[in-house]
């Protein structure tokens, strides 16, 4: 029996291969807060160790979810990722799920975002206690159920009420501190096929370099940049959300949101003419980047990476960029009423 893989990619592999230079094993790393950058192969990057195990209770590792992305997620998107990269943009609707999910799936298994995942229901559960004991002394005895609002998990304005007993919230503050990743483990790949169903009706367009310009990658890969300043809260559903995605180094995929699909759904409703045009293949738009679309995609990359950039060559300009702090997506926990209706809403750093 071989060996069971210890070393997890949370980008992958073959898909970090698509940012080699012709004849180069070794990508250029630069990151965040570093004044130099360093060489490494590809097997070497993005990983992280039993990244996506876990112990079971015997001892024993349990590999499923690691062996599940490869068979389920990377080796059929991976296959579609690069019918995209040499130029073959026309796909069919399950060519276009299995990238859909590819993306989706990279967009949340990254450690970034596992983190908030983690970290916002350790501040959440923390909170719902601290607001538990308050009402213990004004009460003068256990206020028995709370009733509290959880964020719905696309759309941090949407939530649903739960009730929890202080017996309930000691129990998941436990819980969590016995395997603080397993609830960004347990869900990661549920949020991500919720997305994926966003993503595979968004209208797509490949951007293709025509010179030199080279593309650039990250340890956060799928990006989502807003045309909107005034909003304060980052979500999928916004309608002036983007997705910026490179797929290789001479290679992105930009997605944005069909508004004029989405008027005309909210215009007929749930009918048999919506369902037609939910099922209408969209064409994949194909698009050449200049220099100038190269170096402001580039630059998405670098702002919304968490610890690590990777290219093909030098790109020094960006070591200053990195000296800031990353403005990717954050976590918080708000307080919307007295009575304990709280919402995690996610924002800009």
């Amino acid at each position: 029996m071989p060996p069971r893989p210890k070393q997890h990619h949370y980008v992958t592999k073959a898909y970090l291969d698509g940012f080699l230079e012709s004849g180069c094993t070794q990508l250029i790393c630069y990151g965040r807060h570093r004044q130099a950058p360093f060489c490494r192969t590809s097997q070497d990057l993005a990983i992280q160790r039993n990244y996506h195990s876990f112990k079971r209770p015997d001892g024993t590792w349990d590999d499923s979810l690691e062996l599940k992305l490869q068979k389920d997620v990377e080796d059929p998107g991976l296959e579609i990722l690069r019918l995209l990269v040499n130029g073959k943009t026309r796909l069919n609707w399950q060519q276009r799920d299995r990238l859909s999910l590819l993306i989706a799936v990279q967009r949340f298994r990254v450690p970034h975002m596992r983190d908030l995942m983690d970290s916002g229901t350790k501040e959440e559960i923390c909170a719902w206690l601290s607001e538990y004991e308050r009402m213990e002394q004004e009460l003068g005895g256990d206020p028995g159920e709370m009733i509290v609002g959880v964020a719905n998990g696309l759309n941090p304005n949407e939530k649903h009420e739960m009730a929890f007993t202080k017996n309930d919230l000691e129990y998941l503050l436990k819980k969590y501190e016995e395997d603080p990743q397993r609830l960004s483990r347990e869900h990661f790949m549920n949020l991500a096929s919720k997305v994926a169903q966003i993503f595979r009706v968004m209208k797509w367009t490949v951007y293709y370099t025509t010179g030199p310009s080279r593309f650039i990658t990250s340890d956060c890969p799928v990006a989502m940049a807003f045309t909107r300043t005034d909003i304060d809260t980052v979500a999928i559903v916004r309608p002036d959300c983007r997705i910026l995605f490179p797929l290789s180094r001479a290679s992105l995929l930009f997605m944005e949101h069909d508004i004029a699909l989405i008027t005309r759904l909210n215009k007929v409703g749930p009918t048999s003419t919506s369902r037609k045009l939910l099922n209408r293949l969209p064409e994949i738009r194909i698009a050449s980047a200049s220099p100038e679309d190269v170096t402001a995609f580039n630059a998405i990359q670098v702002e919304q990476a968490s610890r690590w950039v990777f290219a093909g060559q030098r790109k020094d300009w960006m070591i200053p960029k990195l000296q800031q702090a990353s403005k990717n997506v954050r976590q918080v926990v708000k307080t919307i009423s007295r009575n304990l209706s709280l919402v995690s809403a996610v924002e800009g750093k």
